[in-house]
């Protein structure tokens, strides 16, 4: 299969993931294969399609994304990680108290 629309369809919403790296191998759009790397829901896939861009625009705009997801994943990951030292603090405090 050649046809680049026909390829980008299959790497941008063939439900095994295998199948759709299979097809970003073949896709040479450049602006699709950006937004694969940025959008698609399997890492391996983002990653062949990073592979292949080679605009660097476009890898400037994927360095960007994925500086913001994981930036507010790690602030997320704080706020819990936090929010469970709250908690444990409170039940240390609860359980003082109960004992004395």
């Amino acid at each position: 299969m050649t046809d680049q629309n026909e390829l980008a369809d299959i790497a941008e919403n063939a439900y095994d993931p295998d199948i759709r790296k299979s097809a970003v191998k073949k896709v040479t759009d450049q602006k699709q294969l950006a937004d694969i790397a940025k959008n698609d829901s399997y890492s391996s896939v983002r990653k062949k399609a990073l592979e292949s861009v080679t605009d660097q625009k476009l890898l400037a705009d994927i360095a960007k994304k994925r500086f913001r997801v994981e930036g507010s994943q790690n602030s997320g990951t704080k706020t819990r990680q936090q929010s469970f030292r709250d908690h444990g603090t409170r039940a240390h405090s609860f359980a003082g108290r109960r004992s004395g």
